[in-house]
């Protein structure tokens, strides 16, 4: 077999060596007058954004000018990471035993991490302002440049330790930012936060880097038409949820004091970083200080565009093989998952199923679904209304007679379930490019990890023997094909939980496994006209408050479960319930939660949804989260399964 490429890997944007990154419509969102919020879990596409806007990758990146072609932001844009020792040495400091006579040992902390992101970004921007120089962007002279550099040398003589004085250029400046930041940082590490105070500027948080901002902006601008109104600069930081708590409110508090035309971008795990408080008394940060953009509550028809636009750039720029066109001029078939993957029609699959079944009732049924629809233009007969009409003793309607048709449409995935549970078909079919876009579950990582995993699967059944075969496709890969590589995926990401996990990994599989065995039995209990009635549920609310209060050992069992469960929504193993829900608003401590929509195949439960809350049964719950506990998961699992049913036995079926 021939070594072909797979385009939908490597997963991890820090893998690439060449990144690919779209252009998708929120870059816009970053680029306004304004500071921005990231949140997102971990896969949902934080760093792909942040690098969308940063200079270097508008200048070198060809996916990106691709996209763009050549006309320059009215913005600079630098980005990084956060430093791993700002939260494991720097943010463990005691600033009152450090600083016992000072009034306030806060602020001083809040001065000397200031100043360590100050030096960073600083050294940064001058590298951009130096590179988009020498690419031709500004046209500013060198005496501009110099009189720019010795000016601000003279409004901060502190910079001059160890520099020379023919330091006068944009390259020296940064040398000499890059060597504040090291001295900064080898103090602070060591402990010497005193001597480390004594090398910090004499400026409130923040001031140094705006007036930076400002010098740099000016000498951009300086040359006309060279720059608009708007032209500003932007500082992106990634991965802030690694700060400590203290160090998130110094962050904040630089933005809620930053002026124009200095603006940030604040990258982190939905869950982990406070964005709202600083440390200004009665100062919290609002609307109008930073923009927000919460990825993991994108809708359906975004994340499909997000989906299928990444999958045509990784495509395109995979294939070195075939001749192409410029990337503006592709034919609008060139990649399309539609017909890559095709659709689930759930009656054809069913029709299918009867030809190998040994089920009499299940061919009964079918038959009688023909019957009911004799003299329709359908392709397959209407087995699965058939099938919850009998259950919940209700006729069969015509599609167009008011809400029927979407009252059936809403049940056929749960339908599915049931009747492949019930005359004990082979696997559930978990195909079509809708069906595997919802198991991204509004997460890109999860949904490349899928595809690649199709990919192979294609692959080794000589169903694409090249990228070609990947563009304009007259027929999907085979339903084979798509499942096992689903499953294949599925059954990856619950091999991976406890090794992502430094602790509690054991716990997070059971409490995982819990959950998806449970969220099957509801969606697909035959046994039960509440499967059909109330399809898909899977939403589950969390009340740490049942465990009961005033007993020590419960809230110690409280506090763990709570850090487990916000431990497993940020590694994406748990989704917030109420995500991509327009008109809700985001509720950080809230503790609804449906399992990671790519666990379906593994567990069997519904691509879709889910739909509806249910209280989760805490006692079982509990049980199976604790290491000393001997309870097996799929006792517990009918524990629940019956209090739940107990609690909810007054709803009945009924049509929309």
């Amino acid at each position: 077999m021939t070594d072909i490429k797979n385009p939908f890997r490597p997963t991890r944007f820090e893998h690439e060596q060449h990144p690919l990154i779209w252009i998708s419509p929120d870059v816009q969102k970053l680029e306004a007058l304004k500071s921005a919020y990231v949140a997102g879990t971990r896969g949902s596409g934080k760093t792909s954004l942040l690098k969308a806007v940063n200079w270097r990758e508008r200048l070198y990146n060809p996916t990106v000018q691709d996209q763009l072609g050549s006309s320059a932001p009215d913005y600079v844009a630098v980005y990084f990471r956060l430093p791993d020792y700002l939260a494991s040495a720097i943010g463990l400091i005691d600033w009152s035993a450090a600083f016992p006579q000072s009034p306030s040992p806060e602020a001083v902390g809040h001065t000397l991490f200031s100043q360590l992101i100050e030096f960073v970004a600083a050294q940064l921007l001058c590298e951009a302002l130096a590179s988009l120089r020498a690419s031709g962007r500004f046209k500013y002279s060198f005496e501009q440049e110099e009189a720019m550099v010795r000016g601000l040398l003279s409004r901060y003589p502190a910079l001059r330790v160890d520099q020379p004085e023919s330091c006068c250029g944009i390259d020296d400046l940064s040398v000499v930012f890059r060597d504040a930041h090291q001295r900064l940082n080898v103090l602070m590490t060591r402990g010497l936060v005193g001597q480390a105070l004594d090398h910090a500027l004499p400026t409130q948080p923040g001031v140094f880097v705006n007036d930076l901002a400002s010098s740099l902006r000016e000498l951009a601008c300086a040359a006309e038409g060279v720059c608009s109104t708007d032209f500003h600069v932007k500082i992106c930081i990634d991965d802030c949820e690694t700060l400590m708590p203290l160090q998130q409110r110094f962050l904040n508090t630089m933005v809620r004091n930053s002026k124009h035309p200095l603006f940030w971008v604040i990258s982190y795990v939905s869950v982990e970083y406070d964005s709202t408080n600083t440390i200004q008394h009665n100062q919290t940060l609002s609307d109008a200080d930073r923009a927000q953009l919460h990825l993991d509550e994108i809708d359906g028809k975004h994340f499909y565009r997000l989906c299928e636009n990444v999958s045509l750039l990784r495509i395109y720029y995979s294939d070195v093989v075939s001749p192409r066109p410029a990337l503006h001029d592709l034919p609008r078939n060139y990649f399309r998952l539609r017909d890559l993957l095709g659709s689930l029609n759930v009656n054809e699959v069913l029709l299918q199923a009867a030809k190998p079944s040994l089920s009499a009732e299940f061919v009964n049924l079918v038959e009688r679904s023909r019957q009911s629809a004799s003299g329709s233009r359908r392709q397959a007969p209407p087995i699965y209304e058939t099938y919850v009409l009998e259950k919940l003793g209700e006729r069969l309607r015509d599609d167009r007679e008011d809400n029927f048709g979407a009252y059936m449409r809403r049940k056929q995935i749960a339908a599915l379930l049931a009747i492949f549970s019930e005359f004990r078909l082979s696997r559930v079919p978990y195909v079509g490019a809708r069906t595997i876009i919802n198991m991204g579950d509004t997460c890109i990582r999860d949904y490349l990890e899928i595809m690649g995993a199709v990919f192979e699967q294609a692959v080794a059944r000589d169903e694409i023997s090249g990228l070609a075969d990947l563009q304009r496709r007259s027929e999907p890969l085979s339903a084979d094909t798509q499942l096992e590589g689903v499953r294949i995926s599925s059954r990856a990401k619950y091999d991976g939980i406890r090794n992502n996990f430094e602790r509690d990994g054991a716990e997070a599989e059971r409490a995982m496994e819990f959950i998806g065995k449970l969220t099957a039995k509801l969606q697909s209990n035959h046994a039960s006209t509440s499967t059909l009635s109330s399809p898909e549920r899977g939403n589950f609310h969390f009340d740490l408050d049942a465990l009961g209060r005033g007993i020590t050992a419960n809230a110690e069992k409280r506090a763990f479960i709570l850090r487990l469960l916000r431990r497993c929504e940020a590694d994406g193993l748990l989704r917030p319930a109420r995500q991509g829900l327009v008109g809700d608003a985001h509720d950080e401590q809230d503790l609804t939660f449906h399992l990671h929509r790519r666990f379906a195949p593994y567990f069997g439960f519904s691509h879709r949804g889910p739909y509806g809350v249910l209280q989760m049964p805490m006692e079982e719950f509990s049980e199976v989260c604790d290491a000393a506990s001997d309870i097996q998961v799929d006792d517990a699992v009918a524990r629940a399964y019956t209090r739940i049913m107990r609690e909810t036995s007054d709803e009945h079926p009924r049509l929309l």
